[in-house]
């Protein structure tokens, strides 16, 4: 694959086979309606460069930790590097490899504690967690694993990261779509999917499509996560409170038009909504990258607006409050809450990569 859109896909085939794609398919049980983009308010804000062309090839996640930046490659062996506040790289913090604080793959973005400084990332069969404090002070050790292989053994787990009642599993199959760890023991096991496609395989389907490269945000309290889809534009959110997990919403903004393959493979197509590139959770609102543009755009050659130039930011009930147009394509972000900034990778459309902020108005 030529192209950084494409290269995504790729990576992200190698986990999940796409065997042989067929014929788009997608008729829906839920009303999409992105008419609540065009209604929501606009504003335009210009980016200001902290550093053009930072060191990484293909950045995937993102995250701001007092002065530091921690960015997660999505090709070669280092796989989360830090950089300093000019954007400048410092370290690799989570490499592959056999080492102590090594990890053998990655299928998933890390997840951010921020409280507690932690970036966590899952390699089956463990939970990795990495303590930020220790890792910049040179400590040899600055790792906790949690073997998972006990309690997903009944399921395939995508990812998993630590919540405020024990350690959250995300699956992806119809028998599971979250568990939750607790005392070393399971204490909720979540099926629930939107009806998003209605076909005669549906009941397989539907978890197939929800769970193809899908972006996880977990509230900063850790009692609340949301969950949005890269085929299609729907965004869901979740609360756990006495380790049971229950639904507090679900926006469908773009139909879920997929591209289905062999059994219950699916992947995106030419007619397929691009749907939500990253994911930040604030204490007020969720901060999404979602993108909009179609497959065909991506395939095209150079690609077309392979990545948003809007940050459409949500409240904690899933409706559309604002819309932040820029003058970049962003591929991830985080928010600065105390400084009322947002930090931003940007594609510069040159195969190059940015470091950007943009004031939140």
């Amino acid at each position: 694959m030529k192209f950084m859109k494409l290269m995504k896909s790729f990576c992200i085939l190698l986990v999940f086979p796409i065997l042989v794609l067929c014929s788009c398919s997608q008729q829906s049980n839920v009303v999409f309606n992105e008419q609540v983009l065009s209604e929501a308010r606009m504003v335009e804000i210009n980016s200001v460069l902290i550093k053009k062309d930072i060191d990484c090839i293909y950045p995937v996640k993102m995250s701001k930790i007092d002065s530091l930046f921690f960015i997660q490659d999505l090709v070669g062996n280092n796989i989360v590097n830090a950089f300093n506040r000019k954007g400048e790289y410092l370290d690799c913090m989570i490499k592959k490899g056999q080492g102590p604080n090594d990890v053998t793959n990655v299928t998933k973005e890390f997840v951010l504690n921020r409280l507690g400084k932690i970036i966590s990332v899952y390699s089956k069969p463990y939970l990795t967690e990495y303590d930020i404090n220790k890792f910049m002070n040179g400590e040899r050790e600055f790792c906790m694993r949690t073997d998972c292989s006990s309690f997903g053994a009944n399921f395939p787990v995508m990812n998993a990261c630590r919540i405020d009642e024990g350690i959250l599993l995300a699956g992806f199959t119809k028998d599971m779509r979250y568990a939750v760890i607790q005392s070393d023991s399971l204490s909720d096991l979540y099926k629930n999917y939107p009806s998003i496609i209605n076909t005669a395989n549906s009941e397989e389907l539907i978890p197939a499509v929800l769970s193809y490269s899908p972006c996880i945000g977990v509230d900063p309290t850790g009692k609340s996560w949301v969950q949005g889809t890269y085929i299609g534009g729907t965004l869901e959110g979740f609360n756990i409170s006495e380790g049971v997990v229950k639904s507090d919403f679900q926006s469908f903004i773009y139909p879920s038009y997929y591209e289905a393959g062999a059994g219950i493979n699916v992947s995106w197509g030419n007619e397929t909504i691009i749907g939500f590139e990253d994911i930040v959770i604030t204490s007020g609102y969720i901060y999404t990258l979602l993108n909009g543009t179609k497959g065909r755009n991506l395939k095209s050659t150079p690609p077309v607006t392979p990545f948003p130039n809007k940050i459409t930011v949500f409240d904690k009930q899933g409706n559309v409050v604002k819309i932040i147009k820029t003058d970049c394509m962003m591929m991830a972000l985080d928010i600065d809450e105390d400084e009322n900034k947002c930090y931003v990778v940007t594609y510069n459309g040159e195969q190059g990569y940015d470091l950007r902020e943009i004031p939140l108005l």
